[in-house]
């Protein structure tokens, strides 16, 4: 997460978040109207934070692309079999990605863009952990188009967290702290990791729609 890394002094970080902010304003906006189209539905049955805590225990398994491609035969059998390990996989990854973003130090977490994508890996979650595991090609076809959805639904996640940062630099105490050196390569690190873990969502996800 360059904006914060390369800010060693709290010119270059006003500057660098300045420049994140005008490049994404508009993509936050969009974001939040995704957030409006399933927020009823996600707050009248919304997945708790214990149970999040709960599946975030489950490790992510780790895979090769040659572990990928053995579920790139075309045979229906073997997607069924596919979309039984992302049911399950899908869930560890998002309650793991919900845990580092609530975590987020310096007030980052609480601001309202962060919430955003913390409560949108939360209804994720949510509406694969209250769908059951795929048993058959059509239950298949649903998964898969649900997970398609989530996925484009997340493209504007990035964005989302960047204006998070804005949202802290406007703050006295964010202002402070991010111009400790310590405070931004804690920042950096926490972020690398969601952002790692978000591209292994994505690519788990677009496999699986494209065999």
């Amino acid at each position: 997460m360059e904006i914060v890394r390369c800010s060693a002094n709290s010119h270059l970080l006003s500057t660098a978040l300045s420049t994140v902010a005008k490049t994404t304003v508009a993509r936050h906006g969009a974001a939040l109207l995704h957030m409006d189209a399933f927020r009823a539905d996600f707050e009248a049955s919304a997945i708790t934070m214990d149970e999040v805590r709960e599946i975030a225990d489950n490790d992510p398994t780790p895979m090769s692309l040659r572990q990928m491609r053995t579920f790139a035969d075309g045979s229906k059998k073997l997607h069924v079999l596919s979309a039984k390990f992302v049911h399950k996989e899908l869930q560890s990854r998002y309650a793991r990605a919900i845990m580092e973003l609530s975590a987020l130090p310096v007030g980052l977490s609480h601001t309202t863009s962060v919430r955003h994508a913390i409560n949108f890996y939360r209804y994720e979650l949510q509406s694969i952990n209250r769908m059951k595991s795929p048993t058959n090609a059509a239950e298949d076809a649903v998964f898969t188009e649900r997970i398609r959805s989530a996925k484009e639904r997340g493209s504007n996640l990035v964005p989302l967290i960047c204006y998070g940062l804005q949202e802290l630099k406007a703050t006295d105490l964010g202002q402070s702290a991010l111009q400790l050196q310590s405070v931004q390569e804690d920042i950096t690190d926490r972020l690398d990791k969601f952002f790692l873990g978000r591209i292994g969502i994505r690519m788990i996800i677009g496999h699986h729609g494209s065999v």
